[in-house]
């Protein structure tokens, strides 16, 4: 089991000793020369010439102030030990923000309630981009940036260069160990994240893991300097890639599993316990706040996420998982207390997005609702052709990956129209679509910060390269549910609305007490607010806005452990 750090006997306090014992020796030499016959000390019975009045006391005066300051480094550089031990960051895929509030059975002792008595939480977080996807979020929690500067703008989208759709964090250059085929790094990622200032900060000498079962919830928080783990459906086992490892450590290849997921259970709550084991290995093997510097571990909880799309937000499923993710982050805040200590821990808990209801229940109860069902590209072309006929501009589309429409710049030539036009007609042919409650063409759009809050989060989420001409946001209650998974998928995220925008936000640490905190905030805000907190200079994408009330996180009591 990692130990806890102690003082090196290259201190600066420690190397003084030597040097001091040295000269009161000297001194003290000198001393007993004074004392002699001053004849015995012509006579050469002593090697140290002594003053003849035997003023030895500045030399006492010398070497106490050497003591002095010796003693002073060596508190200077106890005080210059990292702020906290370790950043325990967690996120959880597809957490409501209402959850910390609806869930009312709470155990006192879980992992919930530990957050609420012991740290800041932030009931009316939101994300203010308009993609609210797992991509999306994870590097936005990483960067502290909207998507327009991260990059992520969605889990995938079209690249024009390429001619078909790329994933987030595909990489041919560094192969996932078990499936060479595939290729995973932080490539796409267009800024630092929080875990490489931290990492740059301690020059590289502390430790930083980030692991998930997803490999975009691993991957863009350990940013470039970090080492991602993620769980491979194919290999059943955790893996990563040659971009973090030379070869994968053996410790994780021979990981035993409790029990073996099979194709259904892999999108249920026995997931996470999956996952829980991991980083029980994790903490074993590496020891976590031992480094000098401040460590990082992010671990990225998935199952809610499966059972969200299964069964759609605060169902009983739903809950049941939050029930047993209460459980598992008890045990990790207690492995950690053991370990670190979590007055010496910062933690971090929020989510990448929301959870919308299911579309079925949405109708049950008589709510707009509504599905546009996968594939859409193919799907929206014939909605216009059907709608539209000749006059159809579906000719002019070569792509669609939601909220993105990409158009054909060779049909567009062709045509002899110009691009405002074509831009333009699409606009109204797509805003009168069942479900649509907005098109816009953000190249446009996004020359300056629009006023309107929808408008601004099509911005947010823009990036000239990856974006589409045109974003589609659906209408309140409206989901586009994806091929594959339809036999399960019942809701889906994504959009603009708070039940995909509102996710909870914890900042906590052992010395912590209970602060909750009302007026809205932006959930990129805790990166720059826990960079400062750590004393580390932000990621350079980060947005500027800070939470103020985390500033005095460090002052409250010491608090127990969960």
């Amino acid at each position: 089991m990692p130990t806890r750090p102690s003082w090196s006997v290259f201190s600066p306090t420690w190397t003084c000793w030597p040097i001091c014992a040295s000269w009161l020796a000297t001194w003290r030499r000198a001393e007993l020369a004074a004392s002699r016959p001053l004849t015995a000390r012509r006579s050469g019975q002593h090697s140290l010439p002594v003053p003849e009045n035997r003023k030895t006391r500045p030399l006492v005066v010398v070497l106490a102030t050497l003591v002095f300051w010796s003693v002073a480094a060596g508190s200077a550089v106890a005080d210059a030990a990292p702020r906290y031990r370790l950043l325990l960051q967690i996120t959880v895929d597809q957490l409501r923000g209402d959850v910390a509030d609806t869930f009312r059975n709470v155990p006192e002792r879980g992992g919930f309630a530990w957050l609420k008595r012991h740290g800041i939480h932030y009931a009316s977080a939101h994300y203010t981009h308009l993609n609210n996807a797992t991509a999306v979020g994870h590097a936005s929690l990483a960067t502290g940036a909207w998507p327009s500067t991260h990059g992520i703008v969605g889990n995938e989208w079209y690249d024009r260069g390429l001619g078909h759709t790329v994933y987030n964090s595909e990489d041919p250059s560094a192969p996932v160990f078990g499936d060479p085929d595939k290729g995973r790094s932080p490539r796409m990622l267009r800024v630092p994240t929080l875990t490489d200032a931290i990492a740059a900060a301690g020059h590289q000498r502390g430790h930083y893991y980030s692991i998930s079962l997803k490999d975009r919830g691993a991957i863009f928080v350990a940013g470039r300097s970090g080492k991602a783990l993620w769980y491979e459906t194919g290999g059943h086992r955790f893996t990563s890639s040659t971009f973090y490892f030379a070869a994968l450590p053996g410790w994780l290849s021979d990981l035993p599993l409790p029990f073996r997921l099979t194709p259904l259970e892999r999108y249920t709550a026995k997931a996470d316990i999956w996952l829980h084991h991991a980083v029980q290995a994790l903490l074993d093997r590496v020891p976590f706040g031992a480094s000098g510097v401040t460590d990082v571990l992010h671990v990225s909880y998935s199952a809610l996420d499966y059972v969200g799309h299964r069964t759609g937000a605060l169902s009983r499923d739903y809950l049941a998982t939050v029930a047993q993710l209460d459980n598992l982050l008890r045990d990790l805040l207690r492995r950690v207390d053991r370990i670190v200590g979590l007055d010496r821990t910062l933690v971090v808990l929020s989510a990448d997005h929301g959870a919308p209801p299911a579309v079925d229940e949405l109708k049950k109860q008589g709510k707009p609702a509504g599905v546009w069902p996968q594939p859409v590209d193919t799907w929206l072309r014939d909605q216009l052709d059907e709608r539209y006929g000749a006059a159809s501009a579906a000719r002019f589309v070569t792509a669609v990956v939601m909220p993105f429409v990409y158009l054909d710049d060779g049909a567009i030539s062709r045509s002899g129209r110009s691009r405002t036009s074509v831009e333009n007609e699409l606009v109204r042919q797509i805003s009168g679509l069942d479900g649509v409650f907005r098109v816009r063409a953000p190249g446009r759009l996004c020359v300056s910060e629009p006023a309107d809050p929808i408008d601004r989060a099509v911005c947010r989420n823009f990036d000239a390269e990856r974006s589409g001409d045109l974003t589609i946001v659906l209408e309140r209650g409206w989901q586009v549910l994806y091929g594959s998974k339809a036999r399960i998928m019942r809701a889906n995220h994504g959009s603009v609305w708070p039940y995909d925008s509102h996710v909870p936000l914890f900042v906590a640490t052992g010395r912590g007490q209970a602060q909750r905190v009302e007026r809205p905030v932006d959930v990129v805000a805790v990166v720059p607010t826990v960079a400062e907190l750590l004393g580390v200079k932000p990621p350079s994408g980060a947005v500027h806005a800070q939470l103020p009330e985390v500033r005095n996180l460090r002052r409250m009591p010491v608090a127990t452990s969960p």
